[in-house]
């Protein structure tokens, strides 16, 4: 095996539009040793045959085509064939850096750190771009610092995309591929196991990464999968509990945090029973948000509006959105 071999694993569905800029980012990587892993999870417009254009173009590429089975399983197959010492995943409607490859390893191995992490920029549907850039991270962190960092609000959150993995903390029985069942914040749990079984991360402050959201992304509508989010943080929470206690009370802070969020998407659709249900689940994770000294006022009093009245805090909400629609139609007409 060779060492400075990184396989990037890249699921697919319906991303036509987006494909060939994601992909000829990623082949105009300045790291030369790549292999690359397109999992094509039962496209239907065109994307599969896009997939295979490209394979002709560059040995590099692996192209499977399975049957729709969501992100998780594309990611999983995308795992039992990666052969690299290094693993890595982009999005097929995100696109990265050249530089992006070449400077995370290089990072791992000058600091010896299992897993690297770099900057991104978010791009939002029809707003301006966002650098995600924490200069007060330390460049090298052991796995506790790390955790922490990713459970923040303040920094890196659970991006899959944003970190480079050494083989070995990924196969391991306590961090086995990615959870089926579970349709957000799967990378979180995802990155948090691998975190667990690892010595630290690098991390490298520069926008290497470019996530874009699209206006029908997921994590910006709601349905009942959803909730499956509220299972992840159940899940690490219980394995933080091992490690620091400390850490399990912020999963359990973000556990409640994410519940409140999905109870207000609930009231804009009208769903009382999830918010009645989620209320219920809930009860138990009150005292760790709100007695929590590090935790804001003005983040305390959302939550709490949300939590007492999710279907006031959603009217609220659509008002102040309107409000905002409005004084930018102003200011454009002036």
């Amino acid at each position: 095996m060779n060492d400075d071999l990184i396989s990037i694993i890249i699921p697919i569905y319906n991303v036509k539009k987006y494909l060939a800029r994601c992909l000829d980012s990623v082949l105009q990587q300045t790291h030369p040793n790549l292999e690359i892993i397109l999992i094509n999870d039962g496209s239907t417009d065109g994307s599969d045959i896009i997939c295979e254009e490209y394979k002709q173009k560059d040995p590099r590429i692996i192209v499977v085509h399975k049957e729709n089975g969501g992100v998780s399983s594309a990611r999983n197959l995308g795992l039992d064939i990666a052969s690299g010492e290094w693993i890595g995943f982009v999005d097929s409607d995100d696109y990265v850096e050249p530089d992006m490859m070449n400077l995370m390893l290089s990072a791992a191995i000058s600091s010896k750190k299992d897993i690297s992490i770099c900057a991104h920029t978010k791009h939002h549907p029809n707003r301006v771009s966002e650098e995600r850039v924490f200069k007060q991270v330390p460049l090298s962190m052991d796995k506790e610092q790390a955790i922490g960092c990713v459970m923040s609000l303040d920094f890196f959150e659970g991006y899959l995309c944003t970190k480079v993995f050494r083989r070995n903390v990924i196969f391991h029985k306590e961090c086995a591929g990615f959870d089926v069942d579970i349709h957000f914040s799967e990378d979180t749990l995802f990155v948090i196991s691998a975190l667990l079984e690892s010595n630290g991360c690098c991390y490298v402050p520069k926008p290497l990464y470019h996530h874009c959201l699209r206006p029908d992304c997921a994590t910006l509508t709601y349905n009942k999968k959803r909730l499956t989010e509220l299972d992840a943080w159940t899940q690490i929470a219980v394995r933080l509990d091992l490690f620091s206690h400390k850490l399990a009370t912020i999963a359990r802070i973000r556990h409640f945090d994410a519940a409140t969020y999905l109870m207000y998407l609930a009231a804009k659709e009208k769903d009382f029973n999830t918010i009645k249900q989620l209320k219920k689940q809930t009860k138990s994770l009150l005292l760790y948000f709100f007695t929590h000294k590090e935790i804001k006022f003005k983040h305390k009093a959302r939550n709490a509006l949300i939590f007492l009245f999710p279907r006031f805090s959603a009217f609220l909400w659509s008002v102040v959105k309107r409000l905002r629609r409005d004084m930018r139609k102003v200011c454009l007409m002036s």
